[in-house]
């Protein structure tokens, strides 16, 4: 699939957190407010796309994909609920609304009311995020991208951020077929390895030296098989040891 994507609805003090978190995460996120001192990239610079619109037309900036991350953290209980129904029209890994018990309660009734189903709105992780005792907007945060990572990884398959899904270079695409132990990276991770960089990774460190060496005299598609033992993880200074398999793909 390609890089999970996350649109925040809303650009209060919590997104601009949820913001830079995501950009850590490898999340391509989109914002939307209908405020233009918030919604700028002066303030939310590392998002990829900042749209200052009303909510009622905020559905023409959502994607299409449906591992697509919504987070509802708009100013007020009206806006809300738009953007909630908006939300529920689309296909969605993970739909979260931030609220207190009382305010969330209050909006889910009136959207019964309407005839959505009880169902569906139970399906909405509302109050947003863990419960790990949130105080800050940074905390709450991290509250939720740990909830959407959650998510995310009940699901196997693999991903690629937009710069690797975009690129047109050639070179050798080194992709993680099965991981063992301690590696850091999971199956589906990819690297493409060119004659002068590397877009990407696949976990950093011994391993992955040695699969760039590999990538760049690698002439048709093999697997290699890498191996950190405990006694090397040891020397090394780490905990433990991993085995990765790793297929490479060369892109002419």
């Amino acid at each position: 699939m390609p890089q999970p994507k996350l649109v925040l609805l809303g650009a209060g003090h919590v997104s601009q957190y949820v913001e830079k978190t995501a950009h850590l995460l490898d999340f391509y996120t989109i914002v939307i407010d209908n405020r233009e001192e918030f919604a700028n990239k002066n303030i939310f610079t590392e998002a990829q796309e900042v749209h200052c619109v009303n909510y009622e037309e905020a559905e023409q900036y959502f994607p299409k994909e449906e591992n697509t991350c919504y987070v509802i953290v708009t100013r007020g209980h009206k806006d809300d609920k738009v953007c909630l129904k908006k939300a529920l029209d689309q296909k969605a890994l993970y739909v979260g609304m931030i609220g207190s018990k009382g305010k969330v309660k209050k909006t889910m009734d009136a959207l019964i009311e309407e005839g959505y189903d009880e169902s569906l709105l139970k399906q909405v992780h509302a109050p947003i995020g863990l419960p790990i005792n949130s105080q800050t907007p940074a905390e709450i945060a991290i509250s939720i991208m740990a909830e959407i990572i959650q998510i995310k990884n009940t699901h196997q398959y693999s991903t690629m951020t937009s710069d690797l899904y975009h690129t047109k270079e050639k070179g050798t695409l080194c992709i993680i077929t099965s991981k063992e132990g301690s590696a850091p990276r999971g199956v589906g991770s990819m690297m493409l390895v060119t004659d002068d960089h590397i877009i990407e990774t696949i976990g950093g460190g011994r391993v992955e030296y040695q699969a760039i060496c590999a990538a760049r005299n690698e002439e048709g598609i093999r697997s290699h098989h890498y191996e950190l033992s405990n006694k090397e993880g040891a020397t090394l200074g780490m905990i433990c040891g991993g085995r990765n398999e790793v297929l490479f793909i060369p892109l002419k």
